[in-house]
């Protein structure tokens, strides 16, 4: 009834996502329902993801609603910290060919939003963003203000942080939106990997 709810309030079409701490890559799990367009159907993906979920061990499962975007073009962008060497700015190709594409630079914190922008360009992608085969160039001011936003967040986190990254970060001509989050935080070498949560 809250994901009807948030559905209502976000305006439909929306996308449905199962969220719990610990859960990193939910599409390979299968914990993303696209395009739901009635209640009915949220309420029959609900159901499905968690017990999905339940099936899989997942403890602490919610739903997370979001509004379906579409087009546009998805990126990476995250702030990833090296004990020795500081926090660097990441960006790339994004959504879920982000490992296939391998389409990244990276940019020592603090970025100047020039360098930021010449990054951007430097990209496979970066025509794309441009407006390339006649489709209308994303808007930058929106690319690179939800970018540095994210960084200037990675730097207030500072030592605690592991990762914190949007993925993917869909970037339009009307606008920027992070349709996902993670974040990771940093531990003390003698625990155990670090645990992701969403």
């Amino acid at each position: 009834e809250e994901a009807l709810a948030a559905a209502d309030r976000l305006g439909w079409p929306v996308v449905l996502k199962l969220v719990a701490p610990g859960l990193a890559h939910r599409s390979d799990l299968g914990g993303v329902a696209l395009d739901l367009r009635r209640p009915e159907e949220l309420r029959a993906a609900a159901l499905r993801l968690l017990e999905l979920a339940a099936r899989q061990g997942v403890e602490g499962a919610g739903l997370l609603v979001s509004p379906l975007k579409r087009g546009g073009v998805e990126l990476l962008a995250a702030v990833q910290r090296d004990p020795r060497l500081g926090s660097f700015l990441v960006l790339g190709a994004g959504g879920t060919l982000v490992e296939l594409l391998a389409d990244r630079a990276l940019l020592p914190l603090p970025a100047q939003p020039d360098d930021v922008a010449d990054a951007l360009t430097g990209l496979r992608i970066g025509r794309l963003l441009a407006g390339a085969r006649g489709r209308p160039p994303v808007d930058q001011q929106a690319l690179l203000a939800a970018i540095g936003a994210l960084a200037r967040l990675g730097q207030a986190l500072g030592d605690a942080l592991d990762t914190v990254e949007l993925n993917p970060l869909l970037a339009t001509p009307e606008g920027a939106w992070a349709l996902d989050a993670l974040v990771v935080w940093a531990t003390p070498a003698a625990e155990a990997d670090p645990s992701p949560s969403r």
